[in-house]
């Protein structure tokens, strides 16, 4: 056994060309060939193990974990966890003779396939929702071929219909099937009297994350199909839904017109824009408490004006006792007596 430099590197050359003939399942998929190899080389170098049978342990030990399927989002978690294996080995017991060593070698990677197993269960994937959407949190990563698998779905939903009669309020959602990642954007599209899913046909009417496109009331030149995109925080398109909206004329058609035009019918563009502002609770409490104030202002006018009134009275009538008319002259004051009259003031026997 040589343990120059030159023979390591040569014995880690040798392992890493064997190491590329040889699939070890997930824990081929997360680690690379120089990981492995330098597994096997600290095994060989201290006289525990021989590089061909070190290289097949790795490959019996991780068998269990070929066929399974990792959740997208536990790929960074696992790859961490497995990432120890080399640390784990180095910790065994060198003293330990080449049988004990390779069986405490082989308990260590019944110990970590068993902790991936116990993570995926806890963790497990999350399933496709047909019938359409690209759906991120349900991709997967197959260990049999260590490579990312996505829903086979097409973005696209196909075109579906619905049905109004003129007047009436409707409501157009923009359906998903699957749960949506966080900052999402969703854009309104119009094809104006055309059945048709070629998006060079549309005009864009909404941009937001309004879910639903409303009409109060519809009319019959909302005929059209209309298009709700959801775009994610990467700008990706998860999901493009059509709808062909037709519209069928009253009987009384005179009447939903002159009531149309009365209730100023406004076109889906102006629907969307109006729905995107939200009263404040100090816009709907306005009228309220406006009505209560103007109430209590009219009360305090009144009162003052009936002051004032009672105040000019009062004084009128003194003036009109305090001049004697005949002479036109201000009238002198009497004794009290006098003022009393044909009373008798004479004092009691």
């Amino acid at each position: 056994m040589c343990f120059s430099h030159s023979c390591s590197l040569l014995l880690q050359v040798i392992l890493l060309l064997r190491g590329a003939e040889v699939t070890t399942s997930c824990f081929h998929c997360f680690t690379t060939q120089a990981d492995r190899a330098n597994i096997c080389k600290y095994a060989f170098l201290l006289g525990k193990m021989e590089a061909e049978d070190c290289l097949q342990r790795l490959q019996r030990g991780f068998k269990p974990l070929t066929n399974i399927l990792i959740a997208f989002s536990e790929i960074e978690s696992i790859t961490n966890y497995l990432m120890t294996f080399e640390k784990e080995v180095k910790k065994n017991d060198t003293l330990y003779l080449p049988p004990a060593w390779a069986d405490q070698f082989e308990k260590k990677i019944a110990d970590l396939v068993k902790g991936v197993q116990d993570q995926v269960a806890i963790h497990p994937v999350t399933p496709c929702k047909p019938p359409c959407g690209f759906q991120k949190a349900a991709r997967t990563l197959n260990c049999s071929t260590c490579l990312d698998e996505d829903c086979w779905l097409p973005v696209s939903c196909a075109l579906e219909n619905m049905d109004a009669t003129e007047a009436e309020t409707i409501f157009m959602p923009c359906r998903i099937t699957f749960i949506l990642p966080e900052n999402v954007q969703v854009i309104w599209k119009y094809a104006k009297a055309l059945r048709v899913t070629d998006m060079s046909d549309f005009v864009e009417i909404y941009r937001g994350n309004n879910l639903f496109l409303s009409f109060k009331p519809v009319r019959v030149s909302h005929i059209g199909t209309y298009a709700c995109e959801i775009i994610d925080e990467d700008y990706d398109l998860i999901l493009r839904r059509f709808y062909y909206l037709n519209v069928t004329q009253a009987k009384n058609s005179d009447r939903v017109a002159q009531f149309l035009s009365i209730l100023g019918a406004k076109k889906p563009s102006q629907i969307a824009k109006e729905k995107r502002i939200k009263p404040s609770p100090s816009t709907t409490a306005a009228p309220k408490y406006t009505f209560l104030y103007s109430n209590i202002s009219y009360a305090i006018y009144a009162a003052a004006i009936f002051m004032v009134i009672t105040i000019l009275v009062g004084c009128l009538g003194r003036y009109a006792l305090s001049v004697d008319w005949e002479t036109k002259s201000p009238r002198k004051h009497l004794p009290i007596q006098s003022q009393l009259g044909h009373m008798d003031t004479k004092p009691a026997s």
